[in-house]
Formats: structure tokens, C-alpha cells, sequence
């Protein structure tokens, strides 16, 4: 009984030690020569990264404004957001892992961005 439930333990944590330990994690960073960057400092890939950006009211409704799909970001990664440089609200960003599963472990139905890891100045 002890052993069966040992090696089930041992198991599922390996399962799970194996989809953690491989997940992007995105931050903003104000960059001296650029401006805004988005960085990539979790042990994944991200994959399908959009940033938007909303400014203080449109941060507290919950919506995002101008979209932007960018290039996949590896693990320390980064891309300067020279669309917006000295955008001074919130930025958002929406990401997957390498399994499609949403960044930052929440679910959304939609494509709509949710502050997953939003900054504010």
C-alpha cells in the first residue's frame, strides 16, 4: 500500500516537476537605450506573446488598446516595444507555453488580454 502510493507520489511529481520546471515568465524592463523591453525570464519558451498596452483608465476597466503580436521569446530572451517606447500607462502581455497552455497558469476564453503581467509607472 505504502510503496504503491510512493510510486504514484513520485510519479505525478516528476510529471509536474517536468511542465513547471520548463515555463516561460515575462516581465517589462525600461531599458536606458530603447525604452520599454519585454524579457523573458522564466526556463521556457514563450509562444503566440501579444502586448498591449492601456493607459490608467483603460488598466482599471480591464481593457487593453493596440495589440501587437511579437516573435516568440526563448528563455532569456527579450524585444524592445519600440512601437510604444515612452508609453507611460500599463502594459499587458498574453502567452503560451510550449504545451499551449496560457502563461502564468491562468485560463481565458478568448484572445482578450488579461493582466497576466501588467506594470504600471
Amino acid at each position: 500500500m505504502v510503496s504503491g502510493f510512493s510510486v504514484a507520489f513520485s510519479y505525478l511529481k516528476g510529471r509536474y516537476d517536468e511542465v513547471t520546471g520548463i515555463r516561460p515568465a515575462l516581465v517589462f524592463m525600461y531599458g536606458t537605450g530603447h525604452g520599454w523591453e519585454v524579457h523573458n525570464v522564466g526556463n521556457g519558451p514563450a509562444l503566440n506573446v501579444v502586448v498591449a498596452r492601456a493607459s490608467e483608465e483603460e488598466h482599471a476597466a480591464g481593457q487593453w488598446s493596440d495589440p501587437v503580436r511579437i516573435p516568440p521569446l526563448k528563455k532569456d530572451g527579450y524585444l524592445a516595444i519600440h512601437w510604444s517606447p515612452q508609453h507611460d500607462g500599463s502594459f499587458g502581455v498574453s502567452y503560451d507555453d510550449m504545451w499551449g497552455r496560457p502563461g502564468a497558469g491562468r485560463r481565458r476564453p478568448e484572445r482578450n488580454l488579461p493582466a497576466l503581467a501588467a506594470i504600471s509607472n
